[in-house]
């Protein structure tokens, strides 16, 4: 969590996007969409996407250019924009015995514990 937490406030200014990690982003994003549609439950499942969205026709055709005409400025305005660390709802999983202290030394706001079932936990 604080490394995750480090992170989302490092976007914001400390430590923008680089060059780099923008451009295996952008391989990652259009170098695998051929391969997604090598089969025909892909192919129905990226149309059904299409028409779920409301995305034009041609969304596959045009959206490797898209990916490509980003830049890091583009990024971190978009970051700016929608990454707020501070707003977060973390919801941690685990023992409670071994988790709930080092929560609770973070300090970063009132823990609400809930069973199983999503019910408040005592």
């Amino acid at each position: 969590m604080i490394e995750m937490n480090k992170e989302l406030h490092g976007i914001l200014g400390q430590r923008p996007i680089t060059i780099e990690e923008l451009t295996k982003a952008q391989k990652n994003k259009t170098l695998a969409l051929p391969g997604s549609w090598e089969t025909l439950d892909a192919v129905r499942s990226s149309i059904g996407e299409i028409v779920r969205f409301g995305l034009p026709d041609d969304y596959y055709i045009t959206y490797p250019g898209k990916i490509h005409a980003l830049s890091v400025n583009d990024l971190a305005n978009a970051a700016q924009k929608v990454v707020h660390p501070d707003q977060l709802v973390w919801v941690v999983v685990g023992d409670r015995v071994r988790i709930e202290p080092g929560l609770r030394d973070l300090g970063w706001g009132a823990i609400h514990l809930l069973d199983a079932d999503g019910a408040p936990a005592r």
